[in-house]
């Protein structure tokens, strides 16, 4: 028979504890040093412009009528516009916008209202100009940084005789094409065009053609940032963007009425003003210089001075305004109503006038584009 050893069944317990004052040590550190740990993440210094991903601000709009006028998109706002009828010139009707001439008029206008690009469609191919903006190829995979972005972009600073920087005429993806029975896509999606724009945004832009906002439509994709390190990256100071408050935010109401035959939005307190007539929309702001459209669209309202109508979104609603006669009329929830003033609490979009007498809407009426 074997000798008993004492030794082994001595080893099988400080094995265990020894791992167990190992284990509370290990316990005894962390609480211990558990807010500096924290601290110390804190202190890691955040990532270097040149390695910020590309995803600060991600937009969309829909445009339409460009098959029948150029419309103009400034990047920096969002807003996107057609030519007042007094700016037209003879020998720009019928031509596609990348073949125009531009008159003194017409680039104080697009300067001005601080328009970054042109675009028309004929429904296969789109026109696209820009407008003192630094612009590089289409990317053909999606950027991995701003720095990336802006290395893309043109270095070369062009003279100011040089303002229109680019001119192109380009066959787009074509979606939403419902009931045409063509092919879904028309050409090779590309991941934007990278650019940076005369205030010094620093973005990509991206379009496509869509039938499911009225034929022929131009859904406009972009990203754009401001922030404080862009000019590092594209070498272009940031300017701030004039924007008229009454485009540019709505936190409280808006009121609409008829004077000088001519509907009139503008919100309380202020000398800020909107004006419909027959054939322009002129947004009147103290202090600065009117903005003049044909048709003006940001992403609260859509503007239609041809049509005399006016839309407003607000969450997940819309509403129609127009002037009949001089009263002004509001169409909302499937109903319609009159008075000479209408009040649109904003951004729920509501109307709480107990005076407003609803009717029915008598027709569908076609669905209004953003």
């Amino acid at each position: 028979m074997p000798a008993f050893d004492r030794s082994r069944p001595r080893d099988r317990l400080v094995k265990p504890m020894v791992f167990t004052i190992l284990a509370g040590v290990a316990v005894f550190v962390l609480l211990e040093r558990g807010p500096n740990l924290a601290a110390d993440r804190d202190k890691i210094p955040a990532p270097p412009a040149h390695s910020r991903p590309f995803d600060d601000v991600r937009s969309q709009r829909m445009i339409t009528g460009a098959q029948q006028e150029p419309v103009f998109i400034d990047i920096d706002t969002g807003r996107w516009m057609t030519l007042p009828a007094s700016l037209l010139a003879q020998e720009n009707k019928g031509q596609s916008i990348e073949h125009w001439s531009f008159s003194e008029p017409l680039k104080h206008w697009i300067q001005h209202s601080g328009i970054d690009l042109g675009m028309q469609t004929d429904g296969n191919n789109v026109s696209v100009v820009g407008f003192d903006l630094r612009v590089g190829d289409q990317l053909t995979e999606p950027p991995r940084s701003e720095a990336e972005v802006a290395q893309k972009v043109s270095n070369v600073r062009l003279a100011g005789a040089e303002w229109i920087t680019l001119r192109r005429s380009e066959v787009p993806v074509h979606v939403g094409q419902v009931g045409r029975g063509q092919p879904i896509v028309k050409a090779a999606i590309r991941y934007g065009t990278p650019f940076v724009t005369r205030e010094g945004g620093l973005g990509t832009f991206n379009f496509h053609l869509t039938d499911l906002w009225g034929v022929n439509s131009i859904q406009f994709d972009y990203q754009l940032t401001r922030r404080p390190h862009v000019p590092q990256l594209t070498g272009q100071q940031v300017f701030a963007v004039y924007e008229p408050q009454i485009l540019s935010s709505m936190a409280t109401f808006l009121i609409a009425d008829v004077s000088d035959h001519k509907l009139c939005l503008r919100t309380p307190g202020s000398s800020n003003q909107i004006e419909i007539s027959a054939d322009e929309v002129v947004v009147r702001e103290s202090g600065h210089p009117e903005l003049r459209a044909a048709r003006l669209h940001t992403g609260t309202l859509g503007i239609d001075a041809p049509t005399g109508s006016v839309t407003v979104n607000g969450r997940g609603k819309s509403a129609t305004l127009r002037r009949v006669g001089d009263h002004v009329q509001v169409e909302f929830k499937k109903r319609v109503a009159e008075s000479d003033e209408i009040i649109l609490w904003m951004p729920e979009l509501e109307i709480h006038d107990r005076r407003l007498k609803w009717e029915p809407v008598k027709a569908e009426l076609p669905r209004k584009p953003h």
